[in-house]
């Protein structure tokens, strides 16, 4: 059975969607783009149709076939990864922007998880414990930006460390999107409360 902890943020952790949206800053109008075309190693877990993208082993309705963000993001990746092959490290980027049909996607899948794992939750038990793992998309409304899961702005990307030579994934202590307590971002912080 997985484990359930409260959908909250921990007391001392950082919160992206208390920072507010400043539509008068450039990057609000911001293309997005394709990581590859920076350089970058990339893989659309998403999209996947080839089973390979463990836990889903499908592809998620309304994947984009490509990793895109935000150019400025892209333009930081693209620095990081060049720093990180000092090191015989890359980036692989598998996840970027997302659709909202995507989020709604990955929204069932860990409900329907959840839901067989722990049939004792009530909705607002079982609602918690999914927004641990992902967004909440039943929240969104495009005319308030404070409801938008941070995937559909393009401005969030998620990123493993792979070993520049041979392209192998390096072990982060949790496989993407597994839904553990140690998956969590917060996981230590959790740990010495």
């Amino acid at each position: 059975a997985l484990p359930i902890l409260r959908g909250d943020p921990a007391p001392n952790s950082w919160d992206a969607r208390r920072v507010p949206f400043d539509r008068q800053h450039p990057g609000w109008t911001e293309p997005l783009v394709d990581l590859a075309r920076f350089g970058l190693a990339t893989l659309a877990w998403y999209a996947r149709a080839d089973g390979g993208n463990w836990p889903y082993g499908v592809p998620i309705a309304g994947a984009v076939p490509c990793v895109a963000v935000r150019l400025s993001l892209a333009e930081r990746l693209a620095e990081a990864d060049r720093l990180l092959q000092r090191c015989g490290r890359r980036l692989l980027a598998v996840d970027g922007y997302r659709t909202i049909a995507t989020q709604k996607g990955l929204w069932a899948f860990f409900e329907e998880k959840l839901r067989l794992a722990s049939p004792h939750l009530d909705r607002m038990q079982l609602d918690d414990a999914v927004r641990t793992f992902v967004s909440d998309p039943r929240r969104f409304d495009p005319d308030d930006e404070t409801t938008w899961p941070l995937h559909t702005t393009g401005g969030a990307v998620d990123v493993l460390s792979i070993d520049a030579e041979s392209g192998d994934v390096l072990d982060h202590g949790a496989a993407f999107d597994e839904a553990q307590e140690r998956s969590y971002t917060d996981h230590y912080e959790r740990a010495l409360l």
